[in-house]
């Protein structure tokens, strides 16, 4: 791993002339701009469901918190570091909460303090556990030694824990069900509330990543076995699946699509409701980060592969809008804010690049 250090990438649009709009449409330009504004105020895993999730990095309030090695807090604009903690700890990805950063690491889980950066509150001290998800008031985290907690968020203070056979990864909560699964082909749900285990699945393979929320009480996994399972939680029943060719990795969701890429490098959508594939384009590199939707250009889904090649795509039809090639492997998701994309990769240094494009994002890569 690296020491923690990021380039921030941009992509910055040329805004609209307002000259010879009418004022009914002006006004709903200033409309649809103020919600947007308001919808990427949040962590970007709103999209995908209505808690917080882990990401790295993760945005909240005008700043960028960074995890690998320690957590770092930086401005957006101008780009600079405020504070640096956790500096000789092994992290894994924030969770951008309010007052609160939650961060897993080799050496428990901690809650930041966002704007001073001192910890909060601690658990876990020597054991290894994964960033946590967060809904209403409540921290649920998994751990290397195969443990699920229900944890509150103002004081750490311990609801129930089970104890699984088996590391874990990150769980996911939907209605009144918390599912996780990890290292044991297996996936369990118990209810929120009372940690009751409600049922346990044999799915055959490990998992690839952590499951994530599509709908209420719809869950989708996706395993070394190369299959992405649509699972109703509530019955235990499969919707569908689908057999790739090679494993995906975590897929993420939005106007009732599925976007995931996979080992081979092909990134695909397909129909939640149904599993059918809508499109899939072929990419250069092992495609280990969560896509994410941009917000700002509303059909555009952004990606990044190993071999360094981040790419945005048309949501619709999956045709290639915008591309760059870069040096460095990429394995966290993108992250779109207004008109840019931030992105972190392995570095050792704090860089950042900027690029300018035409009002609607090219096929072409763009240089500096």
């Amino acid at each position: 791993m690296s020491d923690g250090g990021i380039y921030f990438y941009y992509v910055i649009t040329t805004e609209i002339s307002m000259k010879n709009i009418t004022l009914a449409f002006r006004t709903s330009l200033i409309i649809t701009a103020v919600f947007w504004l308001w919808l990427t105020s949040f962590n970007d895993v709103m999209a995908i469901t209505n808690g917080y999730y882990p990401r790295n990095p993760c945005y909240m309030k005008q700043h960028i918190y960074v995890g690998e090695a320690g957590l770092k807090k930086f401005n957006l604009t101008p780009q600079t570091k405020i504070w640096s903690v956790l500096q000789n700890h092994t992290t894994f990805e924030p969770v951008c909460v309010d007052q609160y950063i939650l961060i897993g690491s080799h050496d428990g889980l901690y809650a930041i303090n966002s704007s001073t950066g001192i910890v909060h509150w601690s658990v876990g001290k020597g054991a290894v556990l994964y960033s946590p998800v967060v809904i209403n008031g409540f921290v649920y985290v998994s751990s290397q030694d195969g443990k699920i907690q229900k944890l509150q968020l103002d004081s750490g203070k311990l609801v129930w824990e089970k104890q699984l056979n088996n590391w874990l990864y990150p769980p996911v909560v939907t209605g009144n069900r918390i599912i996780v699964g990890g290292g044991n082909s297996k996936l369990y749900a118990f209810d929120t509330k009372t940690g009751k285990l409600l049922w346990l699945r044999h799915i055959g393979q490990e998992l690839v990543y952590r499951p994530i929320e599509a709908k209420t009480n719809i869950v989708i996994i996706t395993t070394y076995g190369s299959e992405v399972i649509a699972l109703n939680v509530k019955t235990n029943r499969i919707i569908w699946s689908i057999k790739n060719t090679s494993a995906a990795y975590t897929p993420v969701v939005n106007n009732e699509q599925l976007f995931y890429g996979d080992q081979n490098g092909i990134i695909r959508a397909v129909n939640l409701e149904t599993g059918n594939e809508n499109w899939h384009t072929q990419l250069n590199g092992v495609i280990r980060s969560i896509p994410a939707i941009d917000f700002t250009h509303s059909n555009t889904v952004w990606i990044g592969t190993e071999r360094g090649q981040l790419t945005a795509l048309n949501k619709t039809n999956g045709s290639i809008q915008w591309q760059k090639q870069l040096t460095e492997s990429i394995v966290h998701s993108p992250l779109p804010i207004k008109n840019r994309v931030y992105l972190k990769i392995e570095s050792k240094d704090l860089m950042f690049e900027s690029f300018l494009i035409p009002k609607t994002l090219q096929k072409n890569t763009i240089n500096k």
